[in-house]
């Protein structure tokens, strides 16, 4: 299948506090995907700009 979102080693920080460390995913065409954050919540979603 065709992966339309494709990150590897991923790691962002936020002020002190490290946010994600060293992920690793892909999304392929037609799959829905969503994350949750350590509460359980739903994480707000993100967009790419159009090139």
């Amino acid at each position: 299948m065709e992966h339309v979102i494709e990150l590897s080693h991923v790691t962002k920080d936020f002020g002190g506090n490290r946010g994600v460390f060293d992920i690793d995913f892909c999304v392929q065409k037609g799959e829905v995907f969503g994350y949750l954050v350590p509460n359980g919540a739903g994480a707000k979603s993100e967009k790419c700009p159009k090139e």
